[in-house]
């Protein structure tokens, strides 16, 4: 079989996708695969520097998927994957529709990221061409795949629903836990670090993230932990309005706004717990990175995949969805109680990127 695969994601910023994608395209170079990483553009770039040599990086110099096309066209023209592999729905719709065009047969398949159902909802808002036409198009020809890989049952089930994909044709691939944290799990005694006394937020200061919930949730809890802080690591267009909430809730200076860390294991290493409010997910890479790394989470049971994650009581909580009385009181259990690192560890053992890598190559042979 070809061994000439091409993956393709939009950019290479700090988003949880884009580690994953990286990750897979240096332990398949490993394994002997000819890998083109193909970005639509590198503005934000923070993942390139990790990337093999040995992986060629292909960068289009397009602000989106729709006007990438021809340059896309123009790539597999000359490059002839045998198989390629997307990481953005739009990139794979634009593949997809060139590949109709054309008669090139090569394999596609999408990586999907999200509970599509609710991220065409979220993006009715966004205006005429992310809320219409772009939904036409991924229902004309994202059914058009040869394969999916969904991160977890619940993105399985949505993609099935939602776009009428035969279930037969999409796998379920969880997301590998980052390799920059197995490496470090190697060199630490795992004997327990200390912790610190703040609760950990990582993400996006963006809607969807929904971190109004966090401070709201964190305001409740304050007067029985008074020493307590809350950590917010991550920069959106929501930073202004959140540390407003925060002073409105005369807690600001317990709320600490960290900005973007490309470094976070000593974030997640020192906190009490880590929280995930997301109005819905695919399968969380914060949370897998947490618990990898022996730090417990409390987190809404949001669409996606934090409830295929969170084990209650082993690795932490579920709150209700939206429910920020019950994401307080999720917080003060997880507060009041001793954890057991090496136990919330094990939880992350299914996610080890060796395991997952193995079941990538399985479908790429």
């Amino acid at each position: 079989m070809g061994r000439k695969i091409s993956l393709f994601i939009s950019g290479l910023g700090g988003g949880g996708a884009e580690g994953v994608c990286v990750t897979l395209a240096n332990w398949l170079v490993d394994r002997g695969f000819d890998i083109d990483l193909v970005v639509s553009n590198l503005e934000g770039d923070v993942k390139s520097k990790e990337l093999s040599d040995k992986v060629n990086l292909i960068n289009l110099k397009r602000n989106h998927a729709r006007s990438a096309m021809f340059s896309i066209w123009h790539y597999l023209v000359n490059s002839g994957p045998d198989k390629v592999m997307s990481f953005n729905i739009q990139l794979s719709v634009v593949i997809g529709i060139i590949r109709c065009l054309s008669r090139m047969r090569f394999k596609l398949i999408s990586r999907n990221i999200t509970i599509i159902s609710q991220d065409e909802k979220y993006k009715k808002k966004l205006g005429f061409w992310h809320g219409t036409v772009s939904n036409i198009l991924i229902k004309m020809f994202f059914p058009l795949c040869d394969m999916y890989i969904a991160e977890g049952r619940a993105m399985k089930e949505d993609l099935a629903a939602y776009l009428k994909i035969d279930a037969q044709k999409i796998i379920v691939i969880h997301s590998p836990v980052n390799k920059k944290i197995e490496d470090y799990l190697k060199k630490s005694s795992q004997s327990g670090e200390a912790k610190e006394d703040y609760l950990l937020c990582i993400g996006r200061l963006e809607p969807v993230k929904a971190f109004n919930y966090a401070i709201e949730a964190f305001s409740r809890i304050t007067d029985d932990y008074p020493l307590l802080r809350l950590k917010m690591v991550g920069q959106g267009s929501l930073e202004d309005q959140l540390k407003q909430m925060a002073s409105n809730l005369n807690i600001a200076g317990k709320v600490d706004f960290e900005g973007y860390r490309e470094d976070t294991i000593p974030y997640y290493v020192h906190a009490r717990l880590t929280m995930l409010t997301s109005l819905y997910e695919g399968f969380p890479n914060v949370l897998i990175e947490s618990i990898a790394l022996g730090t417990p989470v409390v987190s809404f049971n949001t669409p996606g995949g934090a409830g295929e994650i969170v084990q209650d009581g082993i690795n932490g909580y579920l709150a209700k969805y939206q429910d920020t009385d019950s994401l307080a009181e999720c917080l003060k259990r997880a507060l009041d109680r001793q954890w057991e690192p090496e136990v919330v560890r094990a939880t992350a053992d299914r996610f080890s990127s060796e395991k997952i890598i193995d079941e990538y190559e399985r479908i790429f042979a």
